[in-house]
């Protein structure tokens, strides 16, 4: 009888233990996850400063290569980029703006042409 209570006060007290840690790590893995998106919204915000600057006119964006998921969503508005992600949004600022304000996701394929006031969005059409 003594053994099988142990048994049972050190399976209750692994619970409790394991209880308490998981709240801590599961905290870990989500500001991670923040760290990574926030990362890879300024990154797509870089990708159109770079593309300003250099001597190409136009540039074909397929989004499923640079939303970080399937899920995600992009919204272009003037200087302002913002990744979404499930019920989470980062923002970036772009220094050469966006001429028209646009949101796409992960299926969309997008020309950019560079204006003197700045970058044009076009959602291409799938027959062209």
């Amino acid at each position: 009888m003594e053994f099988t209570l142990t048994r049972v006060v050190l399976t209750i007290c692994g619970l409790l233990l394991l209880a308490a840690v998981i709240p801590p790590v599961t905290g870990v893995f989500e500001d991670r996850e923040d760290c990574e998106l926030q990362g890879q919204s300024d990154n797509i915000a870089d990708l159109f400063d770079s593309f300003y600057v250099s001597e190409v006119d136009t540039m074909t964006l397929c989004m499923n290569d640079i939303l970080p998921s399937c899920d995600s969503t992009i919204v272009l508005d003037g200087n302002i980029l913002t990744l979404k992600s499930g019920e989470r949004e980062y923002k970036s600022t772009i220094r050469h703006g966006i001429v028209n304000k646009a949101s796409f996701g992960s299926d969309d394929i997008v020309i950019c042409k560079k204006t003197d006031e700045g970058i044009v969005l076009t959602l291409m059409n799938p027959d062209q």
